[in-house]
């Protein structure tokens, strides 16, 4: 048995043993393109990466049906690129990161559904919103027209 049909075999199982209501998020960094396909093949249809360039290979090299969500740190600078990958975006940790995202998303008629991060324990050296910030950032998204 190749490590590909090891990965398709424990995706299965792990499947079967949970509600079809419950998604699976994959994560994919240091990840395969052939190990990711294996996972899809044993059910896995969402798939999470760090890191924009490298999901952009992935992403664009991958022959499966599956929604591409950006789980990591995600820097301004990369949102256009974001936008045009993802199908969500799991860390938005700033207003500027949100407002970037708007307009990258408006740019190419795109609704990008998108979680916030918070950092609960207020530590200056973790990415995320202060706890202070939340409610204006949340305001701010459910005002907006693309992202969500």
């Amino acid at each position: 048995m190749t490590d590909l049909d090891v990965i398709k075999k424990r995706t299965e199982k792990i499947r079967k043993e949970i509600a079809d209501y419950v998604d699976i998020l994959g994560a994919a960094k240091t990840r395969t393109i052939e190990e990711v396909q294996a996972a899809f093949e044993g059910g896995i249809s969402f798939f999470g990466h760090n890191y924009v360039q490298e999901a952009q290979a992935m992403i664009l090299g991958a022959d499966i049906d599956v929604k591409w969500h950006m789980i990591g740190h995600l820097q301004r600078n990369k949102a256009r690129l974001a936008a045009q990958l993802f199908d969500m975006v799991e860390s938005i940790d700033s207003l500027r990161l949100a407002k970037e995202m708007e307009k990258r998303c408006a740019e190419i008629q795109k609704s990008m559904p998108v979680l916030i991060e918070v950092n609960t324990a207020n530590e200056a050296n973790k990415t995320g919103l202060m706890l202070e910030e939340v409610e204006e950032v949340v305001e701010w998204i459910s005002e907006q027209t693309y992202i969500h």
